[in-house]
């Protein structure tokens, strides 16, 4: 079953500033963190997840004032692929994976 979240990250972020100041892109460590709080907050854990990026791609970048839509599925192994979009183009897609043993 796959779930969707709006991802929203506001222009005047302060990532945006130091990333670059002629042409602000949303830094990829910002994204994905972004990502995972949302797919956190979507399966209803219990604990606080630890992750480890199995795998991720970016296609393009994200930037001020983007609407952003993420969506992502649990495969039969555990791991959770997620994919990023900005008005049906790919930004982004990966792989999450439980790093706790």
């Amino acid at each position: 079953m796959t779930q969707q979240a709006r991802i929203r990250i506001p222009p005047g972020h302060p990532a945006f500033a130091g990333h670059f100041p002629s042409r602000p892109i949303l830094p990829g460590v910002v994204l994905l963190q972004e990502a995972a709080r949302h797919i956190a907050d979507g399966l209803v854990l219990d604990a606080e997840p630890v992750w480890g990026l199995n795998r991720v791609k970016f296609f393009q970048p994200a930037l001020p004032g983007d609407q952003l839509d993420l969506s992502w599925s649990t495969t039969e192994t555990g791991d959770i692929r997620f994919r990023i979009e900005r008005t049906g183009e790919v930004l982004a897609e990966g792989v999450l994976r439980s790093a706790r043993t």
